[in-house]
């Protein structure tokens, strides 16, 4: 998946590229709840970057549902 790629395009900051890519992999294999991982990330992370990391995150699912076999 051109993770990196989209995420330098769509947000701008390679530091969210860890979060798409746990959404890529939530996307890909339906492990975990999309929002209770969403939850986590609004209690860890500063307020200021919560939606910059959830836009990774929703980025990540899109495509990882993309190739999903589910």
């Amino acid at each position: 998946l051109p993770m990196y790629e989209q995420v330098m395009e769509q947000i701008g900051k390679p530091i969210v590229f860890n979060i798409c890519v746990l959404g890529a992999l939530i996307g890909l294999t339906g492990l975990l709840r999309p929002a209770s991982l969403l939850a986590t990330i609004k209690d860890r992370v500063p307020p200021g970057f919560i939606d910059m990391n959830t836009r990774a995150f929703e980025l990540g699912m899109d495509m990882g549902a993309e190739y999903s076999m589910r």
